[in-house]
């Protein structure tokens, strides 16, 4: 294989990973375009009817998607003080925001109160193991890991 193979080869492999890249990103701003429309229609949907706690659910769930934690946050409370009907699913959404900003003691309190309402939703468990790992403790990780698995 001469140079000139090996540099167009190498052109090839480049041109792969940037078109991949390219790809990536119109697909990242897609997601965006698409979770902020669906922001606007959830906005549009409150204002006509402020006791939606589904259309406070879901806009949350867009907020989370674009890691807007402390709006998320916001929108899942608002669901659960409208009586969300799937509270569970709910307490483990706002779980999991507060667990990105770190605020893990609250994550966990959400998490238990997700298990309080349905001792079976495995989300809940899940989310317990994650939040566990990230304060460092790992058996109680495990632990909750291993109870979603056994009731999946």
């Amino acid at each position: 294989m001469t140079i000139l193979e090996k540099n167009s080869n190498l052109n090839e492999e480049l041109l792969v990973v940037n078109e991949h890249e390219v790809i990536q990103k119109v697909s990242d701003e897609e997601e965006f375009e698409m979770d902020m429309h669906n922001i606007e229609n959830y906005d549009k949907v409150i204002q006509a009817d402020p006791n939606n706690a589904d259309a406070y659910y879901n806009r949350g769930n867009a907020y989370y998607e674009l890691e807007i934690y402390g709006r998320a946050i916001k929108d899942f409370s608002k669901a659960i003080q409208l009586g969300h009907n799937n509270s569970a699913a709910v307490y483990v959404s706002r779980a999991s925001a507060y667990g990105e900003l770190g605020e893990c003691t609250i994550a966990l309190t959400d998490c238990a109160m997700a298990i309080q309402l349905d001792p079976s939703y495995v989300h809940a468990y899940d989310a317990f193991g994650w939040t566990y790992g990230e304060q460092g403790q790992y058996q109680k990780a495990i632990d909750s890991y291993t109870q979603a698995i056994q009731l999946d």
